[in-house]
């Protein structure tokens, strides 16, 4: 059998192998995939200004951006400061 390829999803919206992944990567990673999917869908329906909305078992997210989603390099998650780059969502 070949190997079948992983991939973690991030919280800035990006991925990694298994190697190059920590767990500070994955703090937001389900909002930042939410974020990435409604941005990619937009972008199948020609782009422009955008807001997501998302709605989960524990959570409701939302963002907005214009071109691509915006980063953050530094947030407080649970009162505690994380310096990581992240999807901005509210």
């Amino acid at each position: 059998l070949a190997p079948i390829p992983v991939s973690f999803m991030k919280s800035d919206g990006g991925l990694a192998s298994p190697s190059q992944f920590s767990g500070k990567d994955a703090l937001l990673s389900g909002p930042a995939g939410g974020v990435v999917g409604a941005h990619m869908f937009n972008l199948s329906r020609g782009g422009g200004p955008a807001v997501a909305f998302d709605m989960g078992g524990t959570s409701t997210d939302v963002s907005y951006f214009e071109k691509e989603p915006e980063r953050l390099y530094e947030t407080i998650i649970a009162g505690v400061r994380v310096r990581t780059p992240i999807v901005a969502v509210h």
